[in-house]
């Protein structure tokens, strides 16, 4: 057996207190951001965020109207949309790409009750 290796002894106080002061910051951190969020809303920014949530409802619901009056806007999906694609390059619905490029894969699990992919 080689010598033996001391290792630093550990102040618990000292780590309790710089834990103390990380809660503390994090604690001060959330106040901040709550109270810029409620000066936020009383600006004016709730309001605009409500309204363009309504507009996107209504966007949906037309869209919901045209399609069950077989209105057809645009033109149609290819069967296989990749074809055209070499099969390395080609993105299958257990992949994503992220907004710099790169392929990311997915898993498949079963939430609320159906299968479905997520990253």
């Amino acid at each position: 057996l080689g010598p033996q290796v001391w290792l630093p002894a550990i102040n618990e106080s000292h780590t309790e207190q710089v834990r103390v002061e990380i809660l503390k910051k994090e604690l001060l951190l959330a106040k901040i951001a709550r109270k810029r969020h409620l000066e936020a809303q009383r600006s004016g920014w709730g309001a605009e965020l409500a309204r363009s949530r309504s507009e996107g409802v209504l966007a949906v619901r037309s869209a919901a109207a045209a399609k069950d009056l077989s209105v057809h806007i645009g033109t149609p999906q290819a069967a296989k949309p990749n074809a055209g694609l070499a099969p390395q390059q080609r993105q299958g619905k257990h992949m994503m790409v992220q907004g710099d490029g790169r392929a990311r894969m997915l898993s498949r699990v079963f939430l609320n009750g159906k299968w479905t992919y997520a990253a």
